[in-house]
C-alpha cells in the first residue's frame, strides 16, 4: 500500500476523528472499509454495521490537507493528536460505499436525547430512553453506544419500524444498522 501523504490532526478534533475510525471494519474480505473516507467535507468510516462521520469546515480541509473522495488510514492516536495517512487509490481503484442510502430521515420517527456519561452507572439510565422506543425486533446492539463520545448529547432518532436509528451532535453523527431477531 502506497500513501500520497501523513496528516496529523490537533485540538478538538482528535476526539472526533478518533470516534469515526472507531467505525471502521477489520474484515479483510470489505479491504475498503477498513479505512476512513472524506466525502462532501465528511470524514466517514464504516464497518457495514454501523457508520460515524465528522463534518468538517472548508478551513479545518485546507488547513489539514484533507480531500474530498479520498481514502484516509488511521495510524495511531492519542487524547491530543491523531496521525492518518492518505492511501494512493490509483491502483486498486478502491469504492466506498455509499453511506448517504443509510442514513434514514427524520420524519416519522421519536427523537430521543442520549448521553453516553463517563460515569458508567448513568449509561442505563440513558440507554432505558432509546430501549423504550425501539422495535424489539430491531436487534440493537447497544456495544456501539459506548462507542459515542462521552458527555456529549446526542439526538436520537428511532423509527417504529425497522430502520437504522440515526443519532447527531453537532457535527458529529453515528447510524446503527438494525439486525433482524428471530
Amino acid at each position: 500500500m502506497k500513501y500520497n501523504k501523513f496528516i496529523e490532526v490537533l485540538g478538538s478534533r482528535v476526539s472526533d476523528i478518533s470516534f469515526v475510525s472507531k467505525a471502521q471494519s477489520k474484515d479483510d474480505t470489505r479491504y475498503m472499509m477498513n479505512f476512513m473516507y472524506c466525502e462532501d467535507n465528511k470524514i466517514i468510516a464504516t464497518d457495514g454495521r454501523r457508520a460515524h462521520m465528522v463534518g468538517l469546515t472548508e478551513d479545518e480541509i485546507l488547513f489539514w490537507g484533507f480531500k474530498n473522495d479520498t481514502f484516509y488510514k488511521f495510524l495511531k492516536g492519542t487524547k491530543s493528536y491523531v496521525w492518518l495517512a492518505e492511501i494512493d487509490n490509483t491502483e486498486s481503484n478502491m469504492i466506498y460505499p455509499n453511506i448517504k442510502r443509510v442514513i434514514p430521515g427524520k420524519e416519522d420517527t421519536k427523537t430521543v436525547d442520549f448521553i453516553n456519561p463517563s460515569k458508567r452507572i448513568n449509561f442505563y439510565e440513558n440507554l432505558k430512553n432509546i430501549y423504550d422506543v425501539i422495535p424489539r425486533s430491531s436487534g440493537l446492539d447497544i456495544g456501539y453506544l459506548f462507542d459515542l463520545p462521552k458527555d456529549i448529547p446526542f439526538k436520537a432518532f428511532i423509527s417504529k419500524e425497522l430502520r437504522p436509528i440515526l443519532l447527531e451532535s453537532n457535527s458529529l453523527t453515528a447510524v446503527i444498522m438494525p439486525r433482524m431477531l428471530d
